[in-house]
C-alpha cells in the first residue's frame, strides 16, 4: 500500500535523522538544552567587557538610556529622550517604536550598567527568536525534527546575525523574531481548518512587527500580501475572512498605544524625515554578493558599482539557499499525480516567494524607475521607503526557512536526509565563521568613553524639526537657554524631568522680552507661569529656529515650567492597549484551565 505524503501541521510518523522508525518527541530538558545553545551560539560576541560598535549601536542604547531615565523619575511611557540631542527633548518615543526597549531600560534602572542591559537584552531577544521559531515551526510541520531543524537555519541565518552584529538595526531585528509566528499565523488563519484560534497567532506577530519597526510593515507586507491572497483564491470561507478581521482588531489594540501618537504627531509637525528620499538603486546587491558563501562580518554598505572591499555581509548563505535544488531534487516526476501531494503548491509558492525576495534585493530590479515620471516611477517612489533594497534578505530568509520546512514532510528520501543534514552543518559553520570574524574585527568602546561622546547620537536627526540642523543641536550642548536682551536676568534653569523644563526669570526692562530654551519645539508642549499668588496660568510658547521660545512679559519676575502634555487621546490608547494584553492574558489562563488548545 503506497505511504501517502503528511500535510502541513500534521503529526506524522516518519524516519528520523537517525534512520528509527517512529515520531521523535524531545523531552522538555531537551527542548530547554537546545534552546539555550542556539541562544548561546547567537549570542557569545557580546560577552566582552567593552561595547562592540554596530552602525547603530550607540543610538539605540542611548534610546535605552533615555526611557532608564524617564522610568526612575515615575514617567511610563517615556516621550522625550534626554539622553539623545544634548537633553533637549528628542521626541524618538514617539516617532520610533521602543515598547520592547522598556526591558533592558528596566534592567539599568535596577543598576545593570548601559553595556550589561543591552548584552541582556541580545540574549532575550536570541532566546526569543529560538523560542518562536521552534513554538511556531513545530506547529506548522506537526514534527520537532522539521521545527528544530527550521529554527537553527532561522536562527543562524546569515542576514538575521548581520542585523544583530555588524549593523545593531534594533527594530529591524526584533521585527524579524516574529516573522515565524506571522507565517504560523497566516497559514492557521487562511491555510488550513485544523486550528480554531489561529487568528490570535497573526494578531500577536503583526502586533510585534509594528511596534518593532515601521520599514518592516512594508517589508513584510509586499512579500506576505501575495501569500494571503494565494490563499484566499485557493480556497476563501466566510471564517477565514473573519479570523483576518479578527486578526486585524487583535493587532490594532494591542498596538494602539504606539500608532496613535505616532499618527497624531508625525502628521502635525514638520520633521526632517518627511523629506528624505533615499537613492534606493544606489544600495541593491550585485547578485554576486547574495550568492558568496562564508563572509567576513565587518564594513559597510557600499554604493552599487563600488569595491565590494570593504562592503558588509548581504547574502543568504548556502545553507539556505540548498532549499531550492533539494526541493528541485525532490520532485517525483515519475508520478503524474506528484504535483497533487498536498505540499506541492506550498512549496512553489515558497520557492516562487523566495526568489522574488531576493530578486529585490539585487539591482536586477527596477529600483532606477523611481526617477521616472509614468506610473512606474510613481510605484518604485513609494517603495523606495525602504531605503536599502537588502532589506528584503530577512523576508527571503524566512521564506527559504519555510520551504526546508516543507521538504522535510518528505524526510523518507535519502536525497532530502543528506541535503538537510548538509544544510544544518553549513548553517553552523557559516554562523561560527561569521561570529568569529565579528570578534576579531568589531570596534570596541569603554561604556564610559561612550556616555561621555554620544550625548548628539541621533542618527541622522530624522525626528528634528524641519530647519534644525546636527549643528544647531550641538550649539545648544550646554543646554543653557538664551536671552533675547541683557534685561532679561534668568535666575535657574534646568530639566525638572524627562517631560518637564523650569526656568525662573527676572525682566528688568519696560518692554517685552523673549528667551529662546533648549527645549525643540512641538505642538504638544505647554507653558505655565507661577505667579505671585502661586496660580499657574497658561502662558503663550512659540517657535524660533526649531525651538520653544517663552515670552516674557515687561517688569516680569516668574517660574515658567514648559511641559509635554499627552492629548486624551493619547492617553485613551494607552488604556486600550493594557486593557488588551490583561483579557489576552486572561483568555490565555481560561483557555490552558479548560485545557483549550489554539
Amino acid at each position: 500500500m503506497e505511504q501517502r505524503e503528511p500535510k502541513l501541521g500534521e503529526d506524522t510518523e516518519r524516519r528520523t535523522w537517525l534512520g528509527a522508525r517512529g515520531s521523535w518527541h524531545p523531552t522538555r530538558m531537551q527542548r530547554v538544552l537546545f534552546l539555550a545553545l542556539l541562544t548561546l551560539i547567537c549570542s557569545y560576541p557580546f560577552f566582552r567587557s567593552t561595547i562592540a560598535l554596530g552602525h547603530d549601536v550607540m543610538f539605540h542604547l542611548l534610546r535605552i538610556e533615555s526611557i532608564a531615565k524617564g522610568l526612575s523619575q515615575g514617567i511610563l511611557p517615556v516621550r522625550l529622550y534626554q539622553a539623545q540631542a544634548y537633553g533637549l527633548g528628542y521626541p524618538c518615543g514617539v516617532c520610533y517604536p521602543d515598547t520592547f526597549l522598556y526591558a533592558p531600560a528596566l534592567l539599568r534602572c535596577l543598576g545593570l550598567s548601559l553595556k550589561g542591559a543591552y548584552v541582556a537584552f541580545i540574549v532575550m531577544v536570541n532566546a526569543a527568536t529560538a523560542f518562536l521559531a521552534l513554538y511556531s515551526f513545530r506547529r506548522l510541520f506537526g514534527s520537532y525534527e522539521a521545527g528544530m531543524a527550521c529554527t537553527v537555519l532561522w536562527a543562524l541565518a546569515p542576514y538575521r546575525l548581520c542585523c544583530l552584529f555588524i549593523r545593531a538595526s534594533v527594530g529591524e531585528y526584533l521585527a524579524l523574531v516574529f516573522a515565524p509566528l506571522l507565517a504560523l499565523g497566516i497559514w492557521a488563519t487562511l491555510g488550513t481548518d485544523r486550528w480554531k484560534n489561529g487568528w490570535v497567532w497573526l494578531g500577536l506577530a503583526c502586533a510585534g512587527i509594528a511596534q518593532s519597526h515601521l520599514l518592516s510593515i512594508v517589508l513584510f507586507a509586499l512579500i506576505g500580501l501575495p501569500v494571503v491572497v494565494v490563499l484566499l483564491v485557493r480556497g476563501t470561507t466566510s471564517h477565514k475572512l473573519f479570523g483576518l478581521a479578527k486578526a486585524a482588531v487583535l493587532a490594532t489594540a494591542l498596538s494602539l498605544w504606539f500608532v496613535v501618537p505616532f499618527m497624531s504627531f508625525y502628521t502635525q509637525h514638520a520633521m526632517k524625515v518627511a523629506g528624505v528620499v533615499e537613492d534606493t538603486f544606489r544600495w541593491s546587491l550585485e547578485p554576486a554578493q547574495l550568492l558568496a558563501p562564508f563572509q567576513s562580518f565587518e564594513g559597510v554598505s557600499s554604493p552599487l558599482g563600488d569595491s565590494l572591499e570593504s562592503e558588509m555581509p548581504l547574502g543568504l548563505g548556502w545553507a539556505l539557499m540548498l532549499g531550492v535544488p533539494a526541493w528541485i531534487a525532490t520532485l517525483d516526476t515519475s508520478r503524474k499525480d506528484s504535483d497533487e501531494a498536498p505540499d506541492a503548491p506550498v512549496a512553489l509558492l515558497l520557492a516562487v516567494a523566495a526568489c522574488v525576495a531576493a530578486l529585490l534585493t539585487t539591482y536586477l530590479f527596477p529600483w532606477y524607475k523611481q526617477y521616472d515620471a509614468g506610473f512606474m516611477g510613481a510605484i518604485m517612489g513609494k517603495l523606495a521607503v525602504i531605503q536599502f533594497p537588502w532589506r528584503f534578505l530577512g523576508q527571503a530568509s524566512i521564506l527559504l526557512a519555510l520551504l526546508w520546512g516543507v521538504l522535510l514532510l518528505r524526510w523518507r528520501g535519502n536525497t532530502v536526509r543528506a541535503l538537510a543534514l548538509a544544510a544544518l552543518c553549513l548553517s553552523v559553520l557559516e554562523a561560527g565563521y561569521a561570529t568569529s570574524t565579528y570578534v576579531r574585527h568589531a570596534y570596541v568602546l569603554p561604556e564610559e568613553q561612550l556616555l561621555a561622546e554620544a550625548g548628539a547620537e541621533i542618527g541622522a536627526g530624522e525626528y528634528l524639526p524641519e530647519g534644525v540642523e546636527l549643528d544647531d543641536v550641538k550649539a545648544r550642548a550646554d543646554r543653557q537657554p538664551i536671552a533675547s536682551s541683557e534685561m532679561l536676568e534668568i535666575q535657574a534653569s534646568g530639566w525638572q524631568n524627562s517631560q518637564s523644563y523650569v526656568i525662573t526669570y527676572r525682566n528688568n526692562g519696560a518692554g517685552e522680552e523673549r528667551i529662546s530654551l533648549p527645549v525643540l519645539w512641538c505642538k504638544l508642549l505647554k507653558a505655565t507661569v507661577t505667579t505671585d499668588t502661586g496660580k499657574d496660568e497658561p502662558r503663550a510658547l512659540g517657535m524660533a529656529g526649531g525651538f520653544a521660545e517663552l515670552i516674557v512679559e515687561p517688569q516680569e519676575q516668574a517660574t515658567v515650567e514648559v511641559r509635554f502634555v499627552e492629548p486624551l487621546p493619547w492617553r485613551l490608547a494607552e488604556v486600550v492597549s493594557v486593557l488588551t494584553v490583561i483579557g489576552l492574558v486572561a483568555w490565555a489562563e481560561y483557555a490552558r484551565r479548560g485545557n483549550a488548545r489554539l
